[in-house]
């Protein structure tokens, strides 16, 4: 669904069937002990009223699919496959278990993936060995390759009421067991002197809090998008849920817990489940006594999105607009110039590295479930200013680590925007430091940060590479595009950045980094 998310389809039109029933979750869960990531669902079983399919093909090892994995990355795909935890390095404290990887791209050259693990782990470069020991060590059943076929999608207006009727028709036969919070009470009440002994039983009612919070919204999800009733409701459920499941998540971790307050919310939570049920139920059979056409006219065609704008460092820019998106409007569309630069289902949209010194003209366009393309009167002109040389493009750079010959140091300052640096995670400490081959006077330094950036970290200048003066020391970084001046009148031939201590378990991870004047 991320994939598809990125590509523009409406996913949320896919979340009709999301809402998983107490008594499901109780008997997979708490009574089979499932965890959550194993439990059967229905969720996304109908693709193919969409036009989309999702195809799955076996492999005895790795190695065996590598002309399969070059033929679907030719063809633009992503590719899915399982592997084991223990075999990767960013998922080593997770319990040893299958997980859900995807491959992006693969350099046979070079012998890596690239890979994204959802959500924590974006754009990450493997060797292949690491991928292939992960692949290959998998029960027989479980090495497999998927990829979704999603060339011939449509969302018409057909379509999108098949779905609505759907979820209709499945909520319909939801059932008014829930009793899976009476249990929860009943296991809490009966080991309130003795939780460390019962991790197990805690363990399993966390799991099942989870995907009551998760069901839920993702059901409100779809509710959003077709404008169905009762999202509050569902808001409320996911918060009340999730809020229980930090106490069992507490109790995990050896802490201590109100066992009265626990209780009420419980049973807060399951007249919430009680009454959102009753809700949809009765307004389904509203709907079906007395059918709207919810799609029998088109909105007015020029749509006013108030779009604003923020400048950002190193000539980005933030879009922000109005949100009108409902049963007609599923997706924005973004041009500069009227160049397409990408989609978004959100209302802001961010653009990096407009080209210096030239006007610009920015629209935001609608894009309906009919499929055309609205007018809006949406369009901002601005020119970005022109920046002077920068001094560290193509210079010489030291550092102290690197992650692999692939992020590389001197893709810090090689002039592209797709290449980076990331130093070893073994540490906090880690540097890179650029020379400048003459005395500059130092005006601005731009840091375009990968995710693994820096929340504390120095900039140090010196003219011969001994004697270091401290011009930045931060312990407030963000990460993304961060820019310091104001320096005063300074002048040095080398510039270096010392991470100090990192906002993930990799290590630093720079785009780019470059020095001005100006």
């Amino acid at each position: 669904m991320f994939d598809l998310l990125n590509k523009g389809v409406p996913v949320d039109y896919l979340f009709y069937d999301s809402y998983i029933e107490c008594e499901d979750i109780y008997n997979q869960i708490v009574v089979r002990g499932l965890d959550r990531w194993f439990m059967v669902t229905s969720t996304l079983n109908d693709l193919s009223d969409i036009g989309m399919d999702v195809k799955i093909t076996k492999f005895p090892n790795l190695a065996s699919s590598y002309p399969f994995v070059q033929e679907k990355f030719s063809e633009g795909k992503r590719l899915y496959l399982w592997i084991w935890t223990e075999y990767l390095p960013h998922l080593a404290n997770e319990p040893r278990s299958t997980h859900a990887i995807s491959l992006e791209s693969y350099d046979q050259e070079k012998g890596t993936f690239v890979i994204s693990d959802i959500p924590n782990l974006m754009g990450h470069t493997y060797d292949q060995s690491r991928i292939e020991e992960a692949f290959d060590s998998l029960d027989e059943r479980w090495r497999s390759m998927a990829y979704i076929c999603d060339e011939q999608y449509n969302f018409t207006e057909a379509t999108v009421n098949l779905l609505i009727n759907k979820f209709e028709d499945g909520f319909l036969s939801v059932g008014n067991n829930l009793n899976l919070y009476d249990k929860m009470i009943e296991m809490l009440q009966e080991h309130s002197l003795q939780m460390e002994e019962h991790k197990k039983n805690i363990k399993n009612h966390e799991n099942a809090l989870a995907m009551v919070a998760g069901s839920r919204y993702f059901l409100s999800k779809f509710f959003r998008i077709t404008r169905y009733p009762g999202t509050d409701k569902l808001d409320e459920i996911v918060e009340l849920s999730c809020n229980i499941r930090n106490v069992f998540l507490k109790i995990l971790l050896g802490g201590k817990i109100d066992l009265q307050k626990t209780t009420e919310k419980i049973k807060a939570l399951k007249e919430l489940e009680t009454e959102n049920i009753k809700m949809i139920k009765q307004r389904i059979n509203q709907n079906r006594s007395h059918p709207v056409n919810r799609r029998s006219s088109q909105p007015e065609t020029v749509v006013d999105l108030k779009l604003k704008f923020e400048t950002l460092p190193g000539n980005g820019l933030l879009l922000k607009w109005e949100d009108i998106l409902d049963e007609y409007i599923y997706q924005y569309q973004i041009y500069a110039n009227h160049t397409l630069l990408g989609v978004t289902l959100q209302n802001v949209y961010e653009i990096q590295n407009l080209e210096q010194g030239r006007e610009h003209h920015i629209k935001v366009k609608v894009r309906t479930v009919r499929g055309d393309i609205s007018l809006s009167n949406d369009e901002i002109t601005l020119i970005t200013a022109a920046r002077g040389k920068d001094h560290a493009l193509g210079k010489p750079v030291f550092c102290s680590s690197e992650e692999s010959n692939v992020n590389r140091k001197e893709n810090i300052n090689d002039g592209s925007s797709k290449t980076r640096w990331s130093s070893a995670a073994t540490n906090d400490h880690e540097w890179i430091c650029i020379d400048l081959l003459e005395e500059v006077e130092i005006g601005r330094v731009l840091i375009n940060w990968e995710e693994a950036y820096a929340t504390s970290y120095t900039i140090d200048i010196s003219n011969d590479n001994e004697i270091w003066k401290t011009i930045v020391n931060t312990d407030s970084g963000k990460g993304g595009m961060e820019e310091h001046s104001d320096f005063g009148s300074v002048k040095c031939r080398y510039v270096k950045l010392t991470g100090v201590k990192k906002a993930t378990l990799w290590g630093y991870s720079i785009w780019k980094l470059e020095v001005y004047t100006d």
